[in-house]
């Protein structure tokens, strides 16, 4: 039989957030033990008292706290880009040879940061601002969504095995959110991850992750 500390353990640990908040004692117990109640009643499918909930929430704390992942990033290198631009194009049958040419021309600039993400319904091209009259010639028979302009971006060079540990990707973007800091846009391939904010918040953006 399911125990009242079985269905708490679950219902905490599958929200990243809560799990955190728990562990780090910034929860209100009786509060939550409130509000996950109906659910953990009709998961028993029977009555449960708040404070048997609040007692399974307390002794989940300690538990959490040595379960809950608390990594420190082996980063093997931090690179910061400045000026760079974001440019968001509808996707259409004739986009893909336009990228193909810019990707042509950009790719010589090899110490520039330039990036093309296809998602369903949109690309976007990452560059340099020195090339946004170049990308704006090539794509001007396109549908352009959206530009952004005074980005920044924080490239973190990840060793291989974070590539397999959970989490890793979570606890840069939890820091950051904590620091009330907006990611413009997130990159990544099989070693890297790119995050990409306002020009004005790259100072405090790259102090939190330094801090990880």
């Amino acid at each position: 039989m399911i125990k009242i500390a079985e269905v708490v353990e679950e219902l905490v640990l599958k929200s990243p957030y809560l799990s955190d908040a728990v562990a780090d004692r910034l929860i209100n117990v009786s509060e939550l033990a409130r509000k996950l109640r109906p659910e953990i009643q009709d998961r028993l499918m029977k009555p449960v008292q708040q404070s048997a909930i609040a007692m399974a929430i307390r002794r989940l704390e300690v538990h959490s706290k040595k379960k809950t992942v608390q990594k420190k990033l082996c980063l093997k290198n931090i690179t910061v880009r400045s000026q760079l631009i974001e440019i968001t194009f509808e996707n259409s049958q004739t986009l893909p040879s336009v990228l193909e040419g810019l990707v042509s021309k950009l790719s010589k600039h090899t110490n520039q940061f330039f990036t093309i993400t296809q998602g369903v319904f949109e690309t976007a091209v990452i560059a340099h601002e020195d090339q946004k009259n170049r990308i704006e010639s090539l794509t001007q028979k396109e549908k352009q969504v959206h530009i952004e302009e005074h980005i920044s971006s924080i490239t973190l060079l990840l060793p291989d095995e974070n590539v397999d540990t959970p989490g890793v990707y979570y606890t840069v973007l939890k820091a950051l959110a904590w620091e009330g800091i907006n990611l413009i846009d997130v990159v990544s391939t099989y070693r890297e991850l790119t995050i990409l904010v306002s020009s004005r918040d790259i100072q405090r953006a790259f102090q939190v992750v330094e801090r990880l």
